[in-house]
């Protein structure tokens, strides 16, 4: 197994746990939201004034409600948060966040598993055909994170928010 799927594996792993949390407290299904930030530079997705402000925002869109949230960057340089949450948090959403219904919590995960700069990661065109990154493209990708990585803390880039413990010996508690 190659080692971006073997990462990738540890990721949704280590995930489950949060995703029976989140099961656990939210009613009925969920939901994916996508909040857009700013089009910026590829590289604030690893400044940590960055992640302090996407975790601001989604505490002031989806506040109270049980959230799995992940910082990314498009192709294109758009900076916005994928969070997880409960169904019912779809009221209370501003008219520029997008929501779609989870029907594969576990297959999301997966996908939500990849880097959080898009330059490094495969994508599929309209037409629906798979590319991978050009050299030039993924160099500059692993660039910004290692200049991040040199001048010090990087921003956690996934976090919860109102998510409770279970209980021992429910599936997913350590």
């Amino acid at each position: 197994m190659d080692t971006t799927r073997k990462r990738r594996r540890v990721a949704v792993q280590r995930e489950a746990g949060v995703l029976a949390r989140l099961l656990a407290v939210s009613p009925g299904a969920l939901a994916l939201v996508t909040l857009p930030l700013y089009h910026g530079p590829h590289a604030d997705v690893y400044r940590v004034e960055v992640g302090e402000m996407a975790r601001g925002r989604v505490q002031a869109v989806l506040g109270g409600h049980p959230v799995w949230a992940k910082l990314e960057v498009g192709r294109h340089g758009l900076l916005h948060v994928h969070v997880l949450t409960s169904a019912a948090a779809r009221a209370d959403l501003p008219q520029h966040a997008r929501c779609t219904a989870v029907t594969d919590p576990v297959g999301l995960l997966a996908y939500l598993a990849k880097p959080a700069d898009a330059r490094a990661c495969s994508w599929r065109d309209q037409g629906g055909r798979w590319h991978r990154p050009n050299a030039a493209t993924l160099h500059a990708a692993a660039t910004d994170h290692a200049a991040a990585r040199l001048q010090g803390r990087l921003p956690r880039l996934t976090w919860t928010a109102y998510l409770p413990r279970l209980p021992r010996g429910v599936s997913g508690a350590a």
